[in-house]
């Protein structure tokens, strides 16, 4: 997962989500080392939210638009009601699952990992 420098900076002051965030998820598919951990193999999709002040898909997507990507770039979806139907669960962190790693990251310039409700995610 990834989110724009502007982000950061901000975030670094006021430690809340600005209106012109983006956040990037990737997600691969994996295979299972002799250590039990999962190596990415391929890419399988990418997820891009975009934050800006007066968007309101509706009453539960806080200010967020996102879409999804196949891995050659094409357009999959921009259908708000799926990812507004998990990210609603969320809305008390401003409706990114992994907003505690976004915070620590922008405090520590270094790549944090989280256990959220989807498993594992590492920030960059």
């Amino acid at each position: 997962m990834y989110v724009n420098l502007s982000t950061v900076e901000a975030m670094q002051m006021s430690g809340t989500v600005p209106s012109g965030t983006v956040l990037v998820m990737e997600t691969f598919a994996t295979q299972s080392g002799r250590d039990n951990r999962f190596t990415p193999t391929q890419l399988t999709n990418v997820f891009v939210c975009e934050k800006r002040d007066g968007w309101r898909v509706n009453d539960n997507s806080g200010e967020w638009r996102s879409a999804w990507y196949s891995p050659e770039g094409s357009l999959v979806s921009s259908s708000q009601s799926s990812c507004i139907g998990c990210h609603a669960r969320v809305r008390d962190r401003d409706y990114p699952f992994t907003l505690p790693a976004i915070l620590t990251a922008t405090k520590t310039n270094q790549k944090q990992s989280q256990e959220t409700e989807f498993d594992t995610s590492v920030w960059r």
